[in-house]
């Protein structure tokens, strides 16, 4: 949420902010290489999940179903006799946040090396397409945007003059 809110402040400033054109192109290309790193440690955590994770059976130790944006469940799993717990999203909103029960059994996919990357999944699926499909199409808003800033700017300074 709070990715989101900063990412939307950036945005808006990009509008609003005046800047000759080759700044304005290098802002462009600045939020959109954030914009995909903020996405990048969490696709490739899946993607290694998806590619080498072990699977295993842990409990649903706590959950967040209050907000209406993002709900979450906290779950403990062990691994060699050492217990580890995630937190993670839940999908289907409030309804499928509230249909999972505390201590409820649920199957947790691990990295044998580091078993603190986890996901509370029998399937992770790293979303590589999705990520790189939304980091061109926020790259695409941004020219489009500079290109109609520009437009704008110039229709002003005719019509003033």
């Amino acid at each position: 949420m709070a990715v989101t809110l900063i990412f939307a402040a950036i945005t808006i400033l990009y509008l609003l902010v005046p800047m000759g054109k080759a700044a304005r192109w290098a802002a462009a290309i600045a939020i959109a290489i954030a914009f995909h790193a903020l996405a990048w440690r969490s696709s490739y955590e899946n993607y290694l999940l998806e590619n080498s994770g072990i699977g295993t059976t842990g409990f649903v130790v706590e959950k967040d179903c209050r907000r209406t944006s993002t709900q979450w469940v906290a779950y403990r799993f062990s691994v060699e006799g050492r217990d580890y717990q995630g937190r993670y999203g839940v999908g289907g909103g409030r309804a499928g946040c509230e249909s999972i029960s505390i201590g409820t059994q649920t199957f947790v996919t691990y990295l044998k090396d580091d078993p603190t990357i986890s996901r509370p999944v029998r399937e992770v699926d790293s979303l590589w397409f999705t990520g790189l499909f939304l980091t061109l199409g926020v790259t695409g808003m941004l020219i489009l945007m500079n290109s109609e800033q520009t437009r704008f700017r110039e229709r002003k300074r005719a019509n003033a003059a």
